[in-house]
């Protein structure tokens, strides 16, 4: 999703600091396209970037991992629609 988003905005020539921060990225690509704001930001804050050290475990649970793998694809079929039009 990171990645996705961050491609986005170097298509669009923005630039923005270091950050694995999902809400500010999306922020920042709704400052180029509006579309950007559809998007459900529940839960987002520090996924995938607080559990950094062995001792820290999370476990998502199966709604929690079908929620992101289809928040995944629906970001990426946005920018790529995006990005080839």
């Amino acid at each position: 999703m990171e990645k996705y988003l961050k491609a986005f905005l170097i298509f669009n020539k923005i630039d923005f600091k270091r950050t694995h921060n999902i809400e500010h990225l999306l922020y920042l690509c709704s400052e180029i396209d509006k579309s950007f704001l559809d998007i459900e930001v529940r839960q987002l804050s520090g996924f995938g970037v607080d559990i950094r050290y062995p001792d820290d475990v999370y476990i998502p649970d199966t709604e929690e991992i079908k929620f992101y793998y289809e928040l995944v694809l629906m970001i990426k079929d946005l920018i790529i629609k995006k990005l080839t039009s």
